[in-house]
Formats: structure tokens, C-alpha cells, sequence
């Protein structure tokens, strides 16, 4: 895959559009946020993390582990959190928030990779599915998969309704 010369880095945010929406980064294998070689250990056997620059079009921030989904019939890379009232079809899914972006600003998030993502009401069970939650907005739910059924990723850990779960991602929105 090809890597988008970017402006600035993965951890800005701005209310000014730096880099075309849609742009894509992919940060190595063993290098952090930072591209520090110098983090090492577990997370640099994790693979490489591809993030993708997009606008929050949501009216609310995206907080860290926030599920993000393409905003309604748009063909841009305008996104907001996924909403529980309007189950969203998992090609919607966009990325993975991870830092707080807000309203009406510019940020990366992680499309593919690992990334920490919020749970929903039922919390997160290691080794199954992850798809949007059910119940409130910007949070995903495990699922054990039936044949017909597809998730954006699979949680990697065991977590409590609200808390971070450690998860591997691959999103398409």
C-alpha cells in the first residue's frame, strides 16, 4: 500500500484541513505514533497501523475508542460516531478514534490495526467480533460470528461496558 505524503502528524488535530480527506499513513511495524524506535517490545510485534485523515461532521467530539462511521450520503471522508438508533452497516465504519476530535475538526483516525476501541453496554469479549453497538453511540459489541454475519475487527481482550478494549481493526467506510 502506498503511503501519502502527510502534513504534520497522526496526532494533530485542527479545525484547518491539512491534508486531503481520504489521505492514508501507515505507521510501521515497532514504531509508535511518534515513529520513536525506541518503543519496543510487545507493541512493536503488534504489525502496522493505518490511519486515515478525516472531518468530524458529527456536531459532538470523537473521543479516543470512538467508533466512527461515514456521515449519511456523503461521498467524503466526513465522518461521525456510529449511532445505535440507526444500526449502521459495518462497510460504514470508517476507523477508530484515537484521541479526542472535535466538532467540526480534522484529525487521523485508525483504520486498520490495533487500536483501543470503546465498549458498549456489554462490554467486549476477547476473540470474537466486533460490530457497532446496540446501545449507545460511538461503541462497539462482540458478537460470536454466525456464517452471515461481519464484523470491522476482533476484540483481543475481555472488557467491561465503557472501558478501552484492545482490538485489532480493519475498517472499509
Amino acid at each position: 500500500m502506498l503511503t501519502d505524503l502527510i502534513v504534520g502528524s497522526v496526532t494533530e488535530v485542527d479545525l484547518v484541513q491539512r491534508n486531503a480527506l481520504g489521505s492514508l499513513y501507515v505507521e510501521p511495524a515497532g514504531f509508535g505514533s511518534d515513529r520513536d524506535p525506541a518503543v519496543l517490545g510487545s507493541k512493536a510485534d503488534r504489525g502496522s497501523r493505518t490511519w486515515i485523515y478525516v472531518y468530524n461532521d458529527s456536531g459532538v467530539s470523537l473521543v479516543r475508542g470512538s467508533v466512527c462511521v461515514r456521515k449519511a450520503a456523503t461521498q467524503t471522508y466526513n465522518v461521525r460516531k456510529s449511532t445505535f438508533a440507526t444500526p449502521q452497516n459495518v462497510n460504514m465504519v470508517v476507523g477508530i478514534a484515537d484521541a479526542t476530535i472535535a466538532t467540526a475538526s480534522y484529525g487521523w483516525i485508525i483504520r486498520q490495526g490495533v487500536a483501543e476501541v470503546l465498549a458498549d453496554t456489554g462490554g467486549l469479549t476477547v476473540d470474537q467480533a466486533i460490530v457497532v453497538g446496540n446501545a449507545v453511540d460511538g461503541t462497539a459489541d462482540t458478537i460470536a460470528l454466525a456464517a452471515t454475519t461481519t464484523g470491522f475487527g476482533f476484540a483481543t481482550e475481555t472488557v467491561l461496558a465503557g472501558a478501552l478494549a484492545t482490538c485489532w481493526v480493519s475498517c472499509q467506510g
